[in-house]
């Protein structure tokens, strides 16, 4: 047999037109006395020229073939650097950092990436690219798409748990602009209580009417339905809580068995409101320990000198009612401490003698 006529025709490589010999492809050939004759003239016929160029083309690669190889490589390289710039964003919004700096070239996000272009190799040629997918534009569009799955994964637990109960509370932002948030509450199976934050959503109004049909669209959009609705915990605003037109009077006639529950939180915090409202020198107090690094470093100092753990006073803060808590533990806790810088505040010549002085004053009967 002919070993390449054997094997090409064996792959089928042979054109129809060729006629291949069956004595060295198929019966074999027997006539050892005109052997090398044969051998020679077989060696130089078209038939065995063919199969030696189709199976040398056939063992090499097509230029077709090497390009494909080459953009596959491409496609790798650019999924490696894809998968680094979507777990970098995420990172970075699990920790609450910001993506940009000044402009798009600099920033958390760029700074990550460079650095994980230290051990990540084709990284570093992704990011010299034209079109290196790290513009604002794309950092937005996958925080919006990770922002969808995870609200899709929400959704699926909430329609699993079936019934449902919802915490709305609304606030203005620091740029002035009135924001409703939105929680739902659920049991789980193995009967553990669940709470999910379900967004922000941005209102112009904040009339019962406009909120109730913020909290039905969400509930919309979510696939919840407002028959499996049980409980709604607002605070005491009367566009929440009216017993007529606030939000949680509509969606009881929606459905009368989602029951109202006045925030707990809103009630601790108007709780803690009055009782510092009984004791006003609470955050003047605070104000003139944290006011000052001269007066703080006097206050820790006093601190020190019994090894007492450091536990300052602080100004109220509006909305935290957990800081206000602190504030006044701070004045207990120190109070010893508070009077003698009191004290060496009022005998000294300073802005705040007098302040300290009147404080002195009103501490003393508080506390006898």
């Amino acid at each position: 047999m002919c070993f390449v006529c054997l094997t090409a025709k064996s792959k089928g490589l042979f054109s129809e037109s060729i006629r291949v010999e069956d004595a060295f492809t198929k019966t074999g050939f027997g006539n050892w006395k005109k052997g090398n004759v044969c051998f020679q003239k077989h060696q130089l016929c078209s038939t065995h020229e063919e199969a030696l160029k189709n199976l040398e083309s056939y063992s090499k690669p097509s230029i077709a073939t090497k390009l494909c190889s080459v953009t596959e490589k491409k496609q790798e390289v650019a999924r490696t650097a894809l998968k680094a710039i979507f777990s970098s964003i995420v990172f970075l919004a699990q920790q609450g950092l910001a993506l940009r700096g000044s402009d798009n070239s600099s920033g958390n996000f760029m700074e990550l990436l460079n650095l994980r272009a230290r051990d990540i190799q084709d990284l570093t040629s992704f990011l010299r690219r034209p079109k290196s997918y790290t513009s604002g534009e794309v950092q937005n569009e996958l925080l919006e798409l990770t922002a969808h799955s995870l609200l899709r994964g929400i959704a699926s637990k909430i329609q699993e748990a079936k019934l449902y109960s919802l915490i709305v509370d609304e606030t203005s932002d620091c740029s002035v602009r009135e924001q409703v948030s939105l929680s739902v509450r659920i049991v789980t199976q193995s009967l553990e209580v669940e709470e999910y934050f379900l967004g922000l959503y941005e209102t112009s109004s904040t009339s019962g009417a406009t909120l109730t049909t913020i909290v039905l669209d969400c509930l919309q959009r979510f696939g919840l339905r407002i028959e499996d609705l049980r409980g709604q915990c607002y605070d005491g605003a009367s566009n929440m809580s009216g017993q007529f037109k606030g939000v949680q009077a509509q969606m009881l006639k929606l459905q009368p068995k989602a029951i109202f529950v006045h925030c707990l939180n809103h009630s601790l915090n108007l709780a803690l409101q009055e009782t510092i409202s009984r004791h006003p020198y609470v955050n003047e107090l605070g104000t003139i320990v944290t006011g000052s690094p001269k007066r703080k470093a006097m206050f820790e100092e006093l601190m020190r000198k019994e090894n007492d753990r450091l536990l300052k006073p602080r100004p109220l803060c509006p909305t935290r009612w957990t800081v206000r808590e602190k504030s006044i533990l701070g004045v207990l806790h120190g109070y010893n401490k508070l009077m003698a810088l009191l004290e060496e505040l009022a005998g000294a010549n300073e802005n705040v003698s007098t302040k300290a002085s009147g404080l002195l004053h009103q501490m003393r009967p508080s506390f006898t």
